[in-house]
C-alpha cells in the first residue's frame, strides 16, 4: 500500500512539473530585433556645434538642447552615440564633473521638463566620464575628445510614445571650455529644441527651436541602439500543449480520485 501511494505521489508530482514547463513554454517572448533603433547622423554640411552645457562657474548660462524621437513598438535602449564639439579653451569631455543622459515626455511638440524644471524625466542617469560605462572619442571637425558612447549596464525599457532626448556635460567654462551640440541632415518629427531656464543669453527662458542660435538644420545629431519587442505572448501552438496537458493532469487526478 505504501508503494502503490509513492508511486501514484510521483507521477502526479511528474505531471505537475510538465504542466509548469509548458506553461514556461507558452509565455516565451516572441523574437526581439537587435540594431539600431533611431539614428540621426552628423550632418556632412553644417557640423558647427551649439551651446548645450550645466556651467557650475556661470549658472545663468547653463543651456540645454533636445530632439525628439518615436517609437511604435517597447524599446530596450542599451547603447546611446553623442557626437558634439568644444570649444574655448576646451579639450575634452574628460573634464566634466558629470555627463548626463535624460529621456523626457511630449508635451505638444516640446519637452514636457528640462534639466531641473517641469515634469520628471522617464529616465535618466549622470555618470563620470571615467565610468566604464562611458566611452569619450575623437569628434569633429575640432578633433578634441568630444564624442560620447554610453554602453548601458542594463538596458533602458521604453514604452510607446513620443520622447526628447538630452544629454549634456556639467563642466566649468572657466578652466575646461565650452561644449555643444550638432545638426543632422535628417528631417524627423518636431524641430530640434534649446533652453537657457537662466536667461544668461538673452533668448528668454522657455523652450524654443534650437535653429534661434542660427542652426539651419532642424534635427540634433545622435543614435540609438537596442533591441525592440514586446511583452511575452503565448504561441497558439504551445497553448494547445498547455492545454492538453493541463487536461490529462485533470484525467489524471479525476481516474486517482474515483479508484478504490
Amino acid at each position: 500500500m505504501l508503494k502503490a501511494r509513492s508511486k501514484e505521489n510521483l507521477i502526479s508530482m511528474l505531471g505537475l512539473l510538465g504542466v509548469i514547463l509548458l506553461f514556461t513554454l507558452a509565455l516565451v517572448a516572441k523574437p526581439v530585433q537587435a540594431g539600431v533603433l533611431w539614428d540621426q547622423p552628423l550632418s556632412v554640411v553644417n557640423q558647427s556645434a551649439y551651446v548645450n552645457q550645466n556651467f557650475p562657474d556661470f549658472p545663468a548660462y547653463s543651456s540645454f538642447l533636445a530632439d525628439d524621437f518615436a517609437n511604435a513598438t517597447p524599446w530596450n535602449i542599451s547603447k546611446i552615440f553623442v557626437p558634439g564639439d568644444l570649444w574655448s579653451g576646451g579639450t575634452t569631455l574628460g573634464n566634466a564633473t558629470y555627463l548626463n543622459f535624460a529621456i523626457y515626455g511630449n508635451d505638444a511638440g516640446i519637452p514636457a521638463g528640462y534639466p531641473g524644471g517641469g515634469s520628471g524625466p522617464q529616465w535618466n542617469i549622470s555618470l563620470a566620464p571615467t565610468d566604464l560605462q562611458i566611452t569619450i572619442s575623437t569628434g569633429s571637425p575640432g578633433g578634441y575628445l568630444s564624442n560620447v558612447t554610453l554602453n548601458l549596464a542594463t538596458a533602458v525599457n521604453l514604452p510607446v510614445g513620443e520622447w526628447w532626448f538630452i544629454f549634456y556635460p556639467v563642466m566649468d567654462f572657466t578652466s575646461s571650455g565650452q561644449y555643444g551640440r550638432q545638426p543632422s541632415d535628417t528631417t524627423n518629427g518636431n524641430t530640434g529644441q534649446f533652453i537657457n531656464p537662466g536667461g544668461g543669453f538673452g533668448y528668454g527662458t522657455d523652450w524654443q527651436p534650437w535653429t534661434v542660435l542660427g542652426a539651419t538644420q532642424s534635427d540634433i545629431a545622435f543614435r540609438m541602439e537596442g533591441t525592440t519587442g514586446q511583452a511575452p505572448v503565448p504561441e497558439p501552438a504551445t497553448m494547445l500543449l498547455l492545454g492538453s496537458g493541463l487536461i490529462g493532469l485533470a484525467g489524471y487526478g479525476r481516474k486517482k480520485f474515483f479508484k478504490k
